[in-house]
């Protein structure tokens, strides 16, 4: 591969972002490979193609590319790699129709209800499709079935905001705000948001409850992790500028410019080793690694969670 940005892999299929095309393994064998890609007409404006595909993620029919230079999300058949349609560019529900002339297709960027700016991560995960839409510094939740825009996050948000509300486009270090959210992954009952310029992860909670009942003013904002912390911080803003910055090495707590996460829930799976913690995993641009973060530890710092020394049974 020459430009590998995203990779998705089920039971079935395997789909792996490369430059302009999308790459399927139809087999965990890699026996049987299509490519899907289109590289005539206008570049960018046939809802068909992909200009910079960035991401992919998938559900059990299909395959949800994130095109990040035409501000769009493509779906397409996972069994055929045909294309379903696409959101973004004024499209709140699957837009499944190719204009005549290619080149009349728009892709448009706004902050307004159907559109993305910079859309930078997909996340397929009941029913919903979450999205980073990284230049307006908010996720935005999608009916996957229809494609319709629910609701959004940040930009000082406590929850889950009607896409009529437009966000201001501002991207801020405070609590309950983002600065270019990148990569996204869940454990389940949460989202977990990688805040690339904040240097940080942050966690909510998907179905938009109080996450702290004690707390309820920060509704389902759970707190941020990095720039040191062990345990979810929750009251003080990420730092306005990179601490190390100058230096050559990053400590292990602190994520220069998070990109992707994936996360690993602890007990038996099955076909899979137990693993006594959950983990997230974390790749980070200028750290130049990635960091696997215990997080049974970072929701309760002072009790054996943290006990490095384990024996696996």
């Amino acid at each position: 591969y020459i430009n590998g940005t995203g990779i998705v892999v089920g039971t079935t299929i395997a789909a792996i972002v490369d430059g302009n095309t999308v790459q399927m393994s139809q087999a965990a064998t890699s026996t049987g490979l299509t490519t899907l890609t289109f590289s005539q007409g206008c570049a960018g404006y046939d809802p068909r193609m992909f200009s910079q595909p960035w991401a992919v993620t998938s559900d059990s029919n299909y395959l949800y590319v994130v095109d990040y230079d035409t501000h769009r999300v493509i779906r397409r058949d996972k069994t055929t790699g045909n294309f379903s349609g696409y959101i973004g560019n004024g499209n709140s529900g699957w837009n499944l129709s190719v204009p005549a002339l290619a080149c009349t297709a728009n892709k448009n960027f706004d902050k307004t209800i159907g559109y993305f700016r910079g859309p930078q991560d997909a996340l397929a995960f009941g029913g919903k499709l979450y999205v980073s839409d990284q230049f307006n510094h908010r996720v935005i939740r999608i009916d996957a079935a229809t494609g319709v825009f629910e609701a959004w996050i940040g930009d000082s948000r406590t929850t889950w905001t009607n896409p009529a509300t437009l966000p201001s486009g501002n991207p801020s270090s405070d609590n309950l705000s983002f600065k270019n959210p990148a990569g996204l992954t869940t454990d389940g009952t949460h989202l977990y948001v990688a805040d690339r310029l904040n240097n940080r992860i942050v966690k909510y909670r998907l179905d938009g409850a109080n996450c702290i009942p004690s707390r309820p003013s920060l509704g389902a904002f759970c707190g941020w992790i990095g720039h040191g912390r062990i345990g979810w911080e929750t009251n003080t803003p990420a730092p306005a500028g990179d601490p190390y910055a100058g230096f050559t090495y990053y400590p292990a707590d602190y994520y220069a410019e998070p990109h992707w996460l994936a996360f690993m829930k602890s007990g038996p799976n099955p076909g899979e080793k137990k693993t006594r913690n959950s983990y997230l995993y974390v790749s980070s641009v200028w750290n130049g690694r990635v960091t696997r973060i215990n997080v049974d530890c970072v929701d309760a710092p002072a009790t054996s969670a943290c006990d490095p020394v384990f024996a696996f049974p």
